[in-house]
């Protein structure tokens, strides 16, 4: 997901996971004030690769990586995003659930797509088209195929940074 264009001269890529906390801190940096200093100025061009290497740690991993990449079929990838994973934070990572830098880690619950479908909704996407898409897993092998490149390009933990 290129937010800027293809065309600037630097690239920041970052491979990222909805439920990964650190990953959660690069967004919080990467925000509207990156965007304003980098990105609208034509200084940077900044991709996300949605990944699922995290699947043996988190229940929810792949049916976000689904909702990312549904988001991006209604060209609301980076709004969801800033969305969703904000109310990750704090609903989880906060709390201590979900991350395994805490004393007592305590795993987080597979979500309903119900979930997804509140942030869907509140950045104004067709809800149905967009629950539809995940429940069927659309990108189900665009996602694997993703996973699998970024594996074999050494990839071995999250968030990485290129």
């Amino acid at each position: 997901m290129l937010l800027g264009s293809a065309d600037n001269p630097n690239k920041f890529v970052e491979y990222t996971d909805y439920f990964c906390p650190y990953c959660a801190d690069v967004q919080a940096v990467t925000g509207e004030q990156f965007k304003k200093d980098y990105i609208d100025t034509g200084k940077v061009s900044f991709e996300n690769r949605i990944v699922t290497v995290l699947a043996a740690m988190s229940p929810n991993t792949e049916q976000g990586a689904e909702a990312a990449f549904c988001a991006a079929d209604q060209g609301k990838y980076w709004e969801f995003s800033h969305h969703l994973v904000p109310r990750i934070k704090t609903d989880f990572f906060d709390k201590g659930i979900g991350v395994k830098t805490v004393a007592n880690p305590v795993p987080i619950e597979k979500f309903p797509v119900s979930y997804f479908v509140t942030s869907a909704a509140a950045v104004s996407m067709d809800t149905a088209v967009f629950e539809s898409c995940v429940t069927n897993q659309q990108h189900k092998d665009e996602i694997a195929t993703n996973t699998r490149r970024a594996i074999e390009l050494g990839l071995t933990g999250l968030p990485k940074i290129v």
